[in-house]
């Protein structure tokens, strides 16, 4: 069946992760994706602080290798096995930078070098060659995005690619040699197809994609359907503004207990 991941944008608070983690456990996520932002907490330090032991869902922590080293980032993964083992996934981001950011700051060894976008995917690359080859285990590993400096790394390093519907089906993504494919999708789900549509014209809810935004059965529709096209993990997310991502999970739950 499907497997699905949730992109969690915002700086949750402890209370709020905590009440996260139950909402996405319940529903039958196989992980949460924590996103990478320069001018909030950090997450590697928030998740061991709320990790319920008794639940399954793994923890995404976004990374932009040029703000950390690989011997440190091994070092906090040993660190997080020990709290709870087989609970983490790596993201690997070379990254747009958000509009509230400033330019990267990159660890002190690479303070003169360029830090434009091709630069940025350039080091993620030569990051993950130098972290795989540390001593010991190593969590799973996903790299987002669809350049195809991001795809060499991505087959090479990578236990999963992160990427959105449009280039996996036009770039065909789907038939590189990478271990897993997940593929990112925007949902909205209201009672009735009226609401989206008043959302869209008034823009209530940035980001929203018309094709999977309706009802709850509209929208397992064209979800189903991208599985029956191969398409076996999904990472869902809302659009910026939506105060009803409850139903997106109702609508997970729903399909895990389809037989």
């Amino acid at each position: 069946m499907i497997n699905f991941h949730w992109l969690a944008r915002e700086n949750y608070s402890i209370e709020n992760l905590i009440d996260l983690s139950n909402d996405l456990d319940n529903a039958g996520y196989y992980s949460v994706l924590l996103t990478y932002h320069s001018n909030t907490p950090d997450s590697f330090i928030k998740i061991p602080h709320i990790i319920n032991k008794n639940h399954k869902i793994k923890y995404m922590i976004a990374i932009r290798p040029h703000s950390i080293s690989p011997e440190y980032l091994k070092m906090q993964c040993d660190g997080f096995k020990e709290i709870q083992n087989n609970r983490l996934i790596i993201n690997f981001v070379a990254g747009n930078l958000l509009e509230d950011e400033s330019t990267p700051i990159p660890t002190v060894d690479r303070i003169l070098e360029k830090m434009d976008i091709d630069s940025r995917r350039d080091h993620l690359n030569k990051f993950l060659e130098i972290f795989k080859g540390l001593p010991g285990d190593k969590p799973e590993i996903a790299i987002s995005g669809s350049s195809e400096k991001i795809l060499i790394a991505a087959e090479e390093y990578a236990d999963a690619l992160i990427v959105e519907l449009f280039p996996y089906i036009n770039k065909h993504i789907y038939r590189k040699n990478i271990n897993k494919k997940i593929v990112t999708v925007n949902l909205c789900i209201r009672e009735t197809q009226e609401e989206i549509n008043e959302i869209f014209k008034n823009k209530t809810i940035r980001g929203i994609d018309l094709e999977y935004s309706g009802t709850k059965d509209k929208v397992i529709g064209k979800i189903l359907k991208l599985h029956d096209i191969g398409i076996r993990d999904i990472m869902v997310s809302a659009g910026f503004g939506d105060s009803q991502k409850y139903r997106i999970h109702d609508l997970v739950k729903t399909i895990k207990e389809m037989k």
